[in-house]
């Protein structure tokens, strides 16, 4: 996924294949955990149905990985650039119980 500094790129819409969708739930909390990995480039992230900007949102550096559980967390998912076009990496997996 390449997110620039424009305007905020919704995950799911990205992401949402046939591994998102060979765990993907119907209830509330879902099947599915995705792992999201800053590879280059700065971001902020949202997941509560808000777009980020530039400096509002969870500030995620190159390195970092964010871990969603949530079914809704991960289809409210939301990511801008911060320094340039960044590239994200998702990782879906089966929801441990």
């Amino acid at each position: 996924m390449s997110v620039g500094t424009s305007a905020a790129v919704s995950g799911t819409s990205t992401f949402a294949g046939a591994s998102y969708n060979r765990y993907v739930g119907t209830g509330v909390y879902g099947g599915v955990t995705a792992n999201y990995h800053i590879e280059t480039f700065p971001v902020r992230v949202r997941y509560d149905g808000i777009a980020p900007t530039a400096t509002e949102g969870i500030l995620l550096l190159v390195g970092d990985i964010l871990s969603l559980d949530y079914i809704e967390d991960i289809r409210n998912f939301k990511a801008i650039g911060v320094d340039g076009t960044s590239t994200i990496k998702v990782v879906y997996s089966e929801r441990k119980k």
